[in-house]
């Protein structure tokens, strides 16, 4: 039995014993993984310099081929184990696109000598993976449930190879996921016009997932523009209210294409488990499939209600390719963006004409800037090839909703749509207000919240939660509501508009101008003097609007009915109604054309376009 001399550190309240593979805060143990202990060791005896990622991942794993997430998952114990805030408790910094290093005063001393220890039991949160080429100890597998099983039949039959965290903590968590978030996969070392493939792809996980009915999935909207700090996946998973998030890195190892995924549970240091897939550059289309099928087998088997995954053609790999490039671009909601989103679905329907996504995202496109009539075409055509497309559905009944004005139409619809993918939050969103226009104020409200729940972060939506309480003559919960979007973005163009209508109905003109200003809305000048009394000077204003976008009809309706000239009001509504405003659909719900129930004129325009009468 040998005799060495051995350094332990000192810092705070912790000691670090590396020999004894121990460290201790005021005396007691502090469990780490054997993975998370080694890199403390690092950056403790480099204390003061910064360690570079690829000189941890050499130092700690060796020769072991591993993703750069292994690392960002011991940094992250690492840190809760220190109870690392980053609030004046801060013991590792992070040192952006190089490493890490370890900012606090370390005191060194050597113990007296001691024997070398016999291998003693590693302190740990849970066993250290297994080894890729391993397979998991039979002990282990029955240990699992029903669930957990599925879960490893479902991946081993996916390509890739898998390893599970303990199985005891994935078992119990698995069967209570009831929502999950897949955030955007993170590339590494990707050629800048690959890009695009770590969103892409997990939009098209999400479409997939969205599919079962028991599960509740966060929309790509809801994870595209997350704040940077929410990519740690715990913080992520609170951000967006759900049980756990599948996160992933994303990279390109040859002619091919890797994706290493882990879900990770609320409040659980340890994966609930992990898997690698890849496949060949040339056909993304099978490692979306094999991806979403493990995934989507793995949380769905066992559970009552889930349905099978449907076999579906694959698509030519340049269409595919164009498509998720395509989504990428409709993600980003700027009107540039939507135009090369039109461009590559195009290219994708002309490389693949049967590929029916490409053409529901298209429907999309051209929904997004108002082009009712060719989303139609194309929202049609989808579902000629896939009559189960649930996002083709929700598009029809956009169209027929705010362009046709037809409501059963729309509600079929969106039922039809919500029915094939209960995730879906803008199916959820838009069919709230159809039951707004039909004065279902009831159930608009409760939908307008399920789809707020299940994307929390989208700003359209929570601002929506106000217009509808507001449709619903709620003004007070309207504005609390419209007040907790401008909290998540005190910009946010919509809520300020949405806040100036609120608050001009409540006769508070000052502040409802204010508002209208900061949201760009150019009629709010001419409602102000309207309602001041200054007919010269609104209609001067008034005279200043457009013509031709369909919106400032409703706006000079207002003005007119301000002003005490209903007739003029109702011609405006007329002509907004024959142009096809999408506001116009609500005009039986809408209080500021309250004035106007009862007058025989706006009653008959209610008949034309199928809406319930009011009442006088």
């Amino acid at each position: 039995m040998a005799l060495e001399k051995t350094p332990s550190y000192h810092f705070g309240p912790f000691r670090l014993d590396p020999l004894a593979r121990r460290l201790t805060r005021d005396g007691e143990g502090v469990p780490l993984t054997p993975r998370a202990f080694d890199t403390l060791v690092v950056l403790v005896e480099r204390r003061g310099g910064v360690v570079t990622k690829d000189e941890l991942l050499r130092a700690v794993w060796q020769d072991t081929f591993v993703e750069e997430n292994n690392l960002n998952q011991a940094i992250s114990a690492l840190r809760r184990a220190l109870h690392d805030d980053g609030n004046g408790n801060r013991f590792i910094e992070t040192v952006p696109r190089k490493g890490y290093a370890f900012v606090v005063p370390v005191l060194t001393t050597i113990e007296p000598d001691l024997p070398t220890p016999s291998p003693a039991p590693r302190l740990v949160e849970a066993p250290a993976p297994l080894p890729l080429a391993a397979a998991p100890d039979p002990v282990e597998r029955r240990s699992g449930t029903l669930l957990a099983v599925a879960l490893v039949a479902a991946c081993a039959l996916a390509v890739g190879t898998f390893w599970l965290a303990r199985p005891s903590t994935s078992a119990g968590a698995l069967s209570r996921i009831q929502s999950v978030a897949v955030l955007p996969f993170r590339p590494i070392v990707l050629p800048r016009e690959d890009e695009f493939l770590g969103l892409a792809l997990a939009d098209s996980v999400i479409t997939r997932l969205s599919r079962a009915s028991h599960l509740a999935v966060r929309p790509t909207s809801a994870i595209r523009d997350l704040p940077r700090q929410s990519a740690d996946p715990a913080v992520a998973a609170r951000a967006l209210r759900v049980d756990a998030v599948l996160d992933g890195q994303i990279q390109e190892v040859g002619d091919r294409i890797r994706v290493t995924l882990q879900l990770v549970g609320v409040g659980s240091d340890v994966p609930l488990w992990s898997e690698r897939f890849d496949a060949p550059r040339s056909n993304l289309f099978e490692l979306e499939d094999s991806i979403a099928d493990g995934v989507a087998r793995g949380l769905s088997s066992g559970l009552e209600g889930a349905p099978a995954s449907a076999p579906r053609r694959p698509p030519s790999p340049e269409a595919y390719e164009s498509y998720l490039r395509a989504r990428y671009y409709w993600n980003k909601r700027t009107d540039d963006a939507n135009r090369k989103s039109q461009e590559l679905f195009r290219q994708a329907i002309d490389a693949d004409p049967g590929f029916a996504p490409a053409w529901a995202g298209l429907a999309d496109a051209h929904n997004l800037v108002g082009q009712a009539p060719q989303a139609k075409a194309a929202a049609q055509k989808a579902l000629e090839l896939d009559p189960d497309l649930a996002q083709a559905h929700a598009a029809l009944g956009n169209v027929a909703l705010f362009y046709d004005h037809d409501l059963v139409s729309a509600e079929r619809s969106f039922q039809r749509a919500i029915l094939l993918d209960p995730s879906y939050a803008t199916a959820h969103q838009w069919y709230a207000f159809g039951l707004a226009a039909s004065r279902r104020f009831d159930e608009a409200v409760a939908r307008i919240r399920k789809a707020r729940d299940l994307d929390p972060l989208s700003l359209s939506i929570a601002t929506d939660v106000g217009n509808v309480l507001f449709l619903a003559g709620r003004n007070a919960e309207a504005e609390s509501e419209v007040r907790k979007a401008l909290d998540m973005d005190p910009h946010f163009a919509q809520a300020h508009i949405m806040l100036g209508i609120i608050r001009f109905q409540e006769g508070d003109l000052a502040s409802a101008e204010r508002e209208a200003a900061a949201g760009g809305w150019s009629g709010a000048r001419a409602v102000v003097e309207a309602r001041a009394g200054h007919s010269e000077q609104a209609l001067a204003l008034l005279d200043s609007l457009p013509d031709r976008p369909e919106r400032f009809r409703m706006w000079r309706a207002e003005v007119r009915l301000a002003l005490g000239e209903p007739e003029a009001a109702l011609d405006e509504l007329e002509q907004a109604a024959a142009e096809h405003s999408g506001d116009v659909i609500l005009l039986a719900a809408d209080p500021r054309f309250a004035s106007l129930r009862g007058n025989p004129r706006f009653g008959e325009l209610l008949r034309r376009l199928r809406l319930p009468a009011t009442a006088g």
